[in-house]
């Protein structure tokens, strides 16, 4: 079942400061709780980035496509003006490289056409540096769930699967250039698997 990031929180352990850190408001608490949690679990000197998952709205079912957020002081109207500080931690290259993977991978295997709504910035909680400011962090809007043809996407498990693979390897990618080392990815499953008796 899914459940609040706030109460998941606090039943793995968390600390009153990560899961109840607003004004005693758990829908406000939800938001931030997340990338607090990030925080709190992330262990000095290990090497980590925070992506978020979500399905965007345009309340008229007209918008369809993927979009990728990281942090700035503006609303989500489209423009790129990241804060400084997470320019430093490196989510703008962290963004880029999910962003562009998903788009690249939904257009090989799904939609040629599909609808690249760019890495933008906007002032979410949840990737607000203010509460989490030791790793890269990004918001992909996935597609959207208020249209019909993007919905009808999000429902299909190979769907999930292709852009989720995708995410992982955007994520193997950005590691690799920060690290200068060669991009490696696990094998994919098999396909086509038989046994035959070979007597």
């Amino acid at each position: 079942a899914d459940e609040c990031a706030r109460y998941n929180a606090q039943f793995c352990g968390a600390p009153a400061s990560v899961y109840n850190n607003s004004t005693n408001h758990d829908g406000y608490d939800d938001v931030s709780t997340r990338s607090l949690m990030a925080d709190w679990l992330h262990a000095a000197g290990e090497d980590s980035v925070f992506l978020s998952h979500h399905t965007n709205a345009f309340n008229n079912g007209s918008a369809r496509g993927t979009e990728t957020y990281i942090y700035g002081p503006n609303a989500p109207n489209g423009t790129y003006n990241p804060d400084s500080r997470v320019i430093a931690l490196g989510a703008d290259k962290f963004a880029k490289a999910v962003h562009d993977e998903v788009i690249k991978d939904i257009r090989a295997v799904f939609e040629p056409g599909w609808k690249d709504r760019k890495v933008k910035s906007a002032y979410f909680g949840e990737i607000n540096p203010d509460r989490q400011d030791e790793m890269p962090a990004a918001l992909i809007e996935l597609a959207f769930h208020d249209n019909a043809t993007d919905a009808a996407m999000l429902r299909d498990p190979y769907f999930r699967k292709v852009t989720a693979r995708a995410m992982y390897k955007g994520i193997v990618r950005y590691f690799a250039a920060k690290d200068g080392s060669p991009v490696v990815f696990i094998p994919e499953p098999p396909e086509g698997l038989a046994a035959r008796n070979s007597g």
